[in-house]
């Protein structure tokens, strides 16, 4: 990055930080238990915000986990985790990038947490999701359309 480059600034306050939705499904954990084999384990980890109010975004992670052990689905997380955030800004063309960036990579720790404590509560080791660098996710998704939304 060169000396001359301009930065956008933000003027940023956590308003607060909370689960909108949650499911953990445990079907087989008799199978675990049993075959206590490494499950096949995927993850999937969107990102959404949408403006509140004239300076207020709700930022949204949404992150389905699943485990599989020989075509058996052990455990299935899906857990949309959100926080608000007060964004004072004088360039709004700088607000998607920060809100789809940075936003969800304050909330991450606490959302990896739930899921941890989700997936150990059931009965399975912790699943400690691998940190995301939100940056390319932002790329990757805005390069195909799909996610990352901004409402």
């Amino acid at each position: 990055m060169s000396q001359n480059t301009i930065q956008p600034k933000f003027d940023v306050n956590v308003i607060g930080q909370y689960t909108k939705d949650f499911s953990f499904e445990n079907p087989c954990i008799l199978t675990h238990f049993s075959n206590p084999e490494k499950p096949e384990i995927s993850v999937d980890i969107q990102v959404q915000a949408q403006q509140a109010n004239e300076e207020v975004y709700e930022v949204e992670l949404h992150v389905q986990a699943t485990a599989k052990s020989k075509q058996e689905t052990l455990f299935i997380v899906d857990l949309r985790y959100a926080g608000l955030f007060k964004i004072g800004t004088e360039n709004s063309e700088d607000i998607k990038p920060f809100l789809l960036i940075e936003c969800p990579r304050m909330l991450f720790p606490f959302a990896r947490s739930i899921v941890a404590n989700a997936t150990s509560d059931g009965g399975y080791l912790p699943l400690m999701l691998n940190p995301v660098n939100f940056s390319d996710l932002y790329q990757q998704q805005d390069s195909t359309a799909s996610q990352p939304t901004m409402n």
